[in-house]
């Protein structure tokens, strides 16, 4: 949604909850699945009236219903479940950087048991809220709205002053095909351009023209040109095998004089 000068905000107040929830990553990570089944109905309800209002302001009372419910169970889970959860946060925390679950099968067992034996809660298999669910909600559909742009943006122009500036490269359906100002549009371009082509390129006389330069061709000409041109090739690959192995040869006579004087030096140093 766009933000314009007249849009009202929600104050502090609107903003504040009794309680927020601020729990860790690893903490957060091993009770998240048991508090999404706890608070489902919360949750749904918050992004289905999200999702149809597209007013964050309009949702703010089901998104502190959302948080209070998270509080309620977290302060349930404490009073039940504490040492078990604490065990399970602190493997997540611990088995490795990246706060990985699949190292701590074990301790999510215990908290498992625990949560449903105490709580009722059953922890939701693997990909159960990426499924599709059917939610009814208590708030009635809201109806659409159709803006009417060509309404707005008339009622805009007419705000203007008379001695407004307006772009001259806008598009007027009386001179769509041809601007005084930016001449033929590229439509009208295209077009003529393909019946260019069709009724000159495409004529008989070009084609006929066209023909008789191909035939005339003399492929014998040609295929004499390309062997001249691979037998060159192969000359210039022999040349170059030839001057690589000239360099490699003065390369190792350089190697092996300069061995020689260094040794040379080096002995005559040692018997001084």
């Amino acid at each position: 949604m766009a933000l314009t000068k007249d849009m009202k905000l929600p104050s502090d107040e609107e903003l504040t909850v009794p309680q927020e929830i601020t729990l860790s990553t690893p903490w957060l990570k091993a009770v998240a699945p048991y508090m999404a089944k706890h608070c489902e109905d919360q949750i749904n309800e918050f992004m289905l009236r999200r999702k149809e209002l597209q007013d964050p302001r309009a949702t703010l009372k089901e998104g502190a219903a959302v948080t209070a419910c998270g509080v309620d169970f977290l302060r349930s889970l404490k009073k039940t479940c504490a040492k078990e959860t604490e065990t399970l946060a602190n493997c997540v925390d611990q088995s490795s950087a990246r706060l990985f679950m699949s190292k701590c099968h074990d301790q999510q067992k215990v908290l498992d048991a625990c949560i449903e034996e105490k709580l009722q809660i059953t922890r939701p298999k693997m990909g159960y809220f990426s499924k599709l669910h059917v939610y009814d909600s208590k708030h009635p559909a809201p109806e659409p709205k159709v803006r009417d742009y060509k309404a707005e943006a008339a009622k805009v122009l007419k705000e203007l002053p008379e001695d407004y500036h307006l772009r001259k490269d806008y598009r007027n359906d009386e001179n769509y095909f041809c601007n005084k100002d930016y001449g033929w549009s590229p439509l009208v371009q295209v077009t003529l351009f393909l019946w260019i082509y069709k009724h000159t390129f495409l004529s008989g006389s070009i084609m006929e023209s066209f023909l008789k330069s191909w035939k005339a061709v003399s492929w014998e000409n040609v295929q004499l040109r390309v062997d001249g041109e691979i037998k060159a090739i192969g000359q210039r690959q022999d040349e170059g095998e030839v001057g690589r192995k000239i360099l490699v040869d003065e390369s190792n006579k350089y190697r092996e004089n300069t061995t020689k004087v260094i040794f040379e030096d080096f002995l005559s140093f040692m018997l001084k």
